[in-house]
């Protein structure tokens, strides 16, 4: 008997603790990039779901007010190029809520107000460049802006599924200044409906690439129908414009050197 307790009270050997180390270390190394990904992804959650809730306020707003009213991205204008125009869209990281003069006004109302977002002497509809950024801000209607997660970008878009691919796009875009502005921003009119801006919204972590879509209204066969409402879209993108993503990590730089309409 006192052998046998002699040896139940004997400790681990040195060959026993450190394969115990190997194998906690095999677990945590196993275990960290599935953790880091639920981080990213959660990011990319976090990040959508303040976007849905604002598109929704944004509407409610312009149905409310009987005014447009738009949502507007922040834009890192260190780091982009070209930076959007100064003074119009929030920092990076946060976004804000306006009402907003667009083409639908008589021009006479905008003809002193609108410079530089004003094309030259325009006549009618027909006048307007389509790339170009119609709207601008008159007065807030959030009294603090709305903050995103670290490292998501939000960015206006086009996104064109079909059998063979699930595109996104930058119709109509003008890779300037002012043009940038395009990308930034989705309005609703007064009826619920949106007013010419893209139809999606994709909401991204920059590192990652992870993603995810909102269809802002709703884009049948003939094209974009009014007073409809936000709602995610389950698919991921595997094109930017012409170029095959191939590793969701090309996504922000495909994005940034997307190419602009002449």
């Amino acid at each position: 008997m006192a052998l046998k307790d002699q040896g139940a009270a004997r400790g681990f050997t040195l060959v026993e603790l450190l394969l115990v180390l190997f194998i906690m270390m095999l677990l945590v190394g196993v275990a960290a990039p599935t953790m880091s990904k639920l981080m990213k992804t959660s990011r990319v959650d976090e990040g959508a779901k303040a976007v849905f809730t604002a598109l929704w306020q944004t509407r409610s707003q312009a149905m409310r007010l009987r005014k447009p009213a738009a949502l507007m991205y922040g834009a890192d204008a260190d780091n982009f190029n070209p930076a959007p125009q100064a003074g119009v869209l929030p920092p990076k990281g946060q976004m804000e809520i306006w009402t907003v003069r667009y083409i639908n006004y008589p021009w006479y109302m905008l003809s002193y107000y609108t410079k530089p977002y004003y094309p030259p002497n325009p006549t009618n509809y027909d006048g307007v460049p389509g790339w170009y950024p119609f709207h601008l801000t008159m007065d807030p209607l959030t009294p603090q802006a709305i903050s995103l997660p670290e490292g998501v970008r939000v960015m206006a878009c086009m996104f064109d599924r079909n059998v063979s691919s699930r595109k996104l796009e930058f119709k109509y875009y003008q890779k300037s200044a002012l043009g940038e502005i395009k990308r930034h921003a989705t309005a609703y009119n007064q009826m619920g409906g949106l007013c010419a801006t893209y139809p999606h919204v994709i909401i991204y972590d920059q590192a990652s690439g992870d993603h995810q879509l909102i269809q802002c209204a709703y884009q049948g066969v003939y094209g974009i129908s009014g007073n409809t409402r936000p709602v995610f879209i389950k698919e991921k993108i595997n094109y930017v414009g012409p170029t095959q993503l191939k590793s969701f990590l090309n996504l922000d730089t495909l994005v940034r050197e997307y190419p602009g309409d002449s």
